[in-house]
């Protein structure tokens, strides 16, 4: 086994450590990606509902004769 990894080329031990650095960072446009559309979700349904909430009020409103 150490004879096999004495003679990888050098390359080989490039591409390792490029992947080595190169996992947290794509781990971390993952996570940041997921997080994006799980707060666009979000902010979405809120404004789904204060958009609900204002058309409530701005009947009431009407119903009771202002405006």
């Amino acid at each position: 086994m150490i004879n096999f990894l004495a003679n990888l080329p050098t390359f080989v031990y490039f591409i390792v450590i490029l992947g080595i650095l190169f996992a947290p960072w794509a781990a971390y446009l993952l996570g940041s990606e997921v997080g994006e559309e799980r707060g666009f979700k979000l902010g979405y349904a809120r404004g789904k509902l204060v958009g609900t909430q204002e058309a409530h009020y701005l009947a009431s409103v009407n119903d009771r004769g202002g405006n």
